[in-house]
């Protein structure tokens, strides 16, 4: 069972963790980005 508490954090982020969880996001979202983006390069090729 999964419960959901509405507390504010214990601890705030501090501007090195918030900068480490923008450079995580973006390689995760980049790559995907960029096949996205490609997707009609890709579709002309194929054909």
């Amino acid at each position: 069972r999964c419960i959901i508490q509405h507390k504010p954090a214990k601890d705030k982020i501090g501007p090195q963790a918030a900068f480490a969880i923008c450079v995580f996001a973006a390689t995760l979202l980049a790559p995907a980005g960029w096949i996205l983006h490609h997707i009609p390069h890709y579709r002309q090729r194929a054909s």
